[in-house]
């Protein structure tokens, strides 16, 4: 869908967003792009579930949480799931403390996430 290092994969129902390693620390500039992504796959008519792969980014802010919880919305609107998955140990200290982990089930991979929400075969 976009470059390699932002990207999304299929699986039946559920997508997955990758942040490739460009995307370790999630700053103003690359929020912006990333948000805009999440919320194009979130708005995709045949995505009922999204995960979104951080098992590359090892740091990020509120304005990324933020993002996420847009994307989280969208989502809730459609009566799908969000999730995450792969957070590194700051990124999941974050989460944790903020106790987003009690809205946003957590994965240690997109292929457990994607197991979770009913598997589905990858598409092309």
């Amino acid at each position: 869908m976009a470059d390699e290092e932002l990207r999304s994969d299929r699986y039946g129902p559920t997508q997955v967003v990758h942040l490739g390693s460009a995307y370790n620390s999630l700053n103003e500039a690359t929020v912006e792009r990333v948000e805009r992504f999440l919320l194009s796959c979130a708005d995709d008519p045949d995505t009922k579930n999204l995960v979104v792969d951080l098992s590359h980014t090892q740091y990020f802010g509120s304005r990324f949480i933020e993002a996420l919880f847009r994307a989280h919305n969208r989502m809730k609107r459609k009566l799908g799931k969000f999730a995450l998955s792969g957070l590194l140990p700051y990124p999941e200290e974050v989460v944790r403390i903020s106790k987003l982990d009690t809205i946003w089930p957590l994965y240690g991979t997109a292929e457990e996430a994607v197991r979770a929400f009913g598997g589905g075969e990858k598409s092309s």
